[in-house]
């Protein structure tokens, strides 16, 4: 009922699908703000859908300025975040690591700027590349 104009996919794959792609522009000409993982592989090729333009790709990191191992590092990425998330799950804590935490987090910190500071969706976007600038590795 709110409109949602936040996407967070926590998803990928190597593989290119114009349909997806065609999606994923149409939705960010609209005004959404699509963050997604970068994928979990310190690949050379790139993860689609953050490696589609428009897309806020998301890369983890253990410290700042730290790239976890296990990241994608590659030259499509905007942001790295922390990588370490603590959830709670029928009870219990649980510790859950990749770049999907870490695009929940960069999307929750531009929902926060849009929402509690009333940011545009555009400025919203920017912040958390300059706060959370990437370490890019090549292609």
């Amino acid at each position: 009922q709110k409109k949602a104009t936040i996407l967070s996919l926590s998803l990928g794959a190597d593989g290119d699908s114009p349909y997806l792609g065609r999606y994923i522009e149409d939705l960010t000409k609209a005004g959404y703000v699509v963050v997604a993982s970068a994928g979990n592989k310190p690949v050379t090729t790139p993860t689609f859908p953050a490696a589609y333009n428009g897309v806020v790709a998301v890369t983890a990191g253990v410290a700042p300025g730290e790239l976890a191992p296990y990241a994608n590092p590659r030259s499509f990425v905007d942001v790295m975040a922390p990588g370490t998330s603590f959830v709670n799950y029928n009870g219990m804590p649980w510790r859950v690591t990749g770049t999907s935490p870490a695009g929940g987090f960069v999307s929750g910190f531009i929902g926060d700027n849009m929402g509690r500071f009333k940011v545009a969706a555009k400025d919203a976007v920017a912040a958390p590349m300059t706060a959370f600038p990437p370490i890019k590795m090549g292609n």
